[in-house]
């Protein structure tokens, strides 16, 4: 699941493995602080990951989005 600004963007329930670009998530960020949220489980025990990117529509760096570590 994907939370943005407290309010859920994206839901996705299966086992696989993580891989770059697999889900494409179009959202709007407001300007100003906004708090991102990404819930994975794991079910089987095994290796797991997961990617994050925040890139413009055409894939390239977001102007003016930057990572703040709370």
């Amino acid at each position: 699941m994907l939370f943005v600004g407290g309010r859920e963007v994206w839901r996705r329930c299966e086992e696989r493995g993580a891989q770059p670009d697999t889900d494409v998530v179009e959202i709007d960020l407001p300007r100003g602080g906004t708090l991102i949220l990404l819930k994975i489980g794991d079910v089987g025990g095994s290796n797991w990951g997961f990617y994050l990117r925040i890139t413009d529509v055409q894939g390239g760096p977001a102007p003016g989005v930057r990572w703040v570590e709370p």
